[in-house]
């Protein structure tokens, strides 16, 4: 299957978003295409790919919303786009604020059957944690909304960092599990 990667700026003309989404839509499809990892997806059913490099930078978690809205709506998934930004900008934020030293993570979304698969890798080995927001804390609830739109997510360690899922499903494919 042909993956593309696409290195995307928190910056840039609208322009050129389309030309990043254009590029990295239509080359990674295919039939019998694997699925990730772990997920109990078959590899009969045709599976989706995009991967790109995100600079983290103050705009970046605003960029990785436009890439997916361009995205999704490429895949006929426009339903799923609010839930699926959502999950990606709480991801994203979540390793602008805590990976250390990390200046680029690689965001990927895998779609099949109704169901977006979003991967966040950063070089951080420091693992995300659910916490206890009190009510006046403007942070610290970023997982718990994640998990609350996906049907479910989880961390996987990776050779020098980590990688944050979560999949979001159209309420039809929930229950088809």
């Amino acid at each position: 299957m042909a993956q593309r990667t696409a290195p995307v700026g928190a910056t840039g003309p609208p322009s050129s978003l389309g030309k990043i989404v254009s590029e990295v839509c239509f080359g990674g499809s295919g039939a019998g295409a694997a699925g990730p990892a772990g997920s109990g997806w078959s590899s009969t059913v045709s599976t989706q790919r995009v991967k790109m490099e995100l600079r983290l930078r103050p705009g970046a978690a605003a960029a990785a919303r436009r890439v997916v809205s361009g995205v999704l709506a490429a895949w006929r998934l426009p339903d799923l786009i609010p839930d699926v930004q959502l999950v990606v900008s709480e991801l994203i934020g979540n390793a602008v604020k805590h990976a250390p030293g990390v200046d680029t993570v690689e965001l990927e979304l895998i779609g099949r059957e109704g169901t977006v698969r979003v991967h966040v890798n950063d070089g951080s080995a420091l693992r995300p944690m659910l916490r206890a927001a009190r009510y006046d804390q403007s942070t610290g609830r970023g997982l718990r909304i994640v998990g609350s739109v996906a049907a479910r997510w989880g961390v996987e360690d990776l050779d020098g960092g980590k990688r944050v899922w979560a999949e979001v499903s159209r309420p039809d494919q929930d229950e088809k599990g």
